[in-house]
């Protein structure tokens, strides 16, 4: 049973990672619930999932961390370049907004159409996903 990476593996990473220009690491190193077998999880950049958040809360390192993400298969998804529904309905929903401001010039008696567009596509939404 494999535990934790050894010494060499360890200097050989660090050697990689001092010349990376991006880090990505999903999950931890070694067994870092058992304190030493936990040694070589404590250094990171960027970080993602439910064991990663768990070896974060551990080691007490999130204020070093550049972006931390709870989001764990939708992180990856995200990183590998896949649209994901909540982000995709967001801009779909961001676009008609811009449409209807720019079509009614900013009038503010003209928020009504917003509301009723946000409604609309609430609904659409609902019932697409059969929520």
């Amino acid at each position: 049973m494999i535990l934790d990476v050894g010494p060499e593996t360890a200097k050989a990473f660090a050697e990689i990672l001092k010349t990376s220009k991006t880090i990505l690491w999903n999950g931890p190193v070694g067994v870092f619930e058992v304190d030493q077998f936990g040694e070589e999880s404590e250094g990171f950049s960027i970080a993602g999932g439910g064991d990663t958040l768990a070896a974060i809360d551990k080691y007490q390192v999130a204020d070093k961390i550049g972006y931390i993400s709870t989001g764990g298969g939708a992180f990856l998804e995200f990183v590998e370049g896949k649209t994901l529904p909540a982000v995709a309905h967001f801009l779909l929903l961001l676009w008609h907004l811009l449409h209807v401001l720019n079509k009614k010039k900013h009038q503010p008696q003209n928020k009504h159409l917003l509301l009723k567009l946000l409604q609309q596509n609430q609904q659409t939404h609902l019932q697409n996903n059969k929520l």
